[in-house]
């Protein structure tokens, strides 16, 4: 399982007919179930605690970024970001959906404090402009935020999307629940340090390698992104943790932690 954003919002997740009968069969047959494989220790809590599943029963196996994730050196992917959007200056950057839980006007906020400081920064906005993007247009329409140095890419190849990840100062994370953190495991493996929030399983993932703050507190998000593109050395320090961290999370690892909980309950 991945997370149970639609039992902490169901509000957002769960209006429709269709969405509550599929996710009310998901927890029938997670709480039947021999095991349960949860992506992070914050999943498996809520797992726990929250579908009411003995603790034993659940077990944590992590995610990892695909081996063919290859991103280049930081310099051409600024070049990319300055050939493919016109992006010349320095940047920050969300990669993502733009639901309910990932928060796209705190992050908007965030941004527009560290923006006030810079008259150069960007913000450089990677995820599909499909269905959930009226999220972000909403709240770009309504959040005090320089619109003009907010550049929206919609959805990017691999190769592209690796080269954003390493041209950038930081990726900005301000999602209030994920049931992993795919996104800043990513930005790791690009030497690229995290700025956000600590709820969900982002601690898992980011460790010492980016700057983490409650969940939910605005101001102490905005004062972290301000100190990182301020902090040249502080950047530099967890910039050179990252790919190390990330090399800690893999398929191979995955895929034998899936094996031992399958062998226990084959019994074998």
């Amino acid at each position: 399982m991945h997370d149970l954003a639609p039992l902490i919002w169901p509000g957002e997740y769960l209006r429709l007919p269709y969405s509550r009968i599929g996710h009310t069969w998901q927890y029938a047959l997670a709480r039947r179930a021999d095991a349960i494989i949860a992506v992070s220790e914050a999943t498996r809590q809520d797992v726990i605690g929250r579908l009411g599943i003995p603790e034993e029963r659940v077990h944590v196996v992590p995610e990892a970024v695909d081996d063919a994730f290859a991103p280049p050196p930081r310099d051409e992917g600024r070049a990319l970001a300055r050939d493919r959007f016109g992006v010349a200056s320095r940047y920050v950057l969300y990669v993502g959906q733009f639901d309910a839980r990932k928060n796209v006007r705190g992050l908007l906020r965030a941004f527009a404090r560290a923006a006030d400081r810079d008259r150069e920064l960007r913000l450089v906005v990677v995820g599909d402009l499909g269905k959930l993007a009226h999220y972000l247009h909403d709240a770009l329409a309504h959040e005090r935020v320089p619109t003009d140095r907010v550049v929206l890419t919609g959805f990017v190849d691999d190769q592209t999307l690796a080269a954003l990840y390493a041209g950038a100062e930081a990726l900005l994370h301000a999602a209030l629940l994920e049931g992993f953190g795919l996104t800043a495991l990513e930005s790791l493996a690009a030497g690229t340090p995290v700025v956000g929030y600590a709820g969900g399983a982002v601690a898992e993932v980011v460790g010492d390698a980016g700057l983490l703050v409650r969940s939910g507190d605005e101001e102490a998000l905005a004062g972290a992104l301000c100190r990182i593109l301020d902090d040249h050395a502080l950047r530099a320090s967890l910039a050179s943790r990252a790919r190390s961290r990330a090399a800690a999370f893999s398929w191979d690892h995955a895929a034998q932690q899936t094996l031992a909980v399958y062998r226990e309950v084959a019994g074998v």
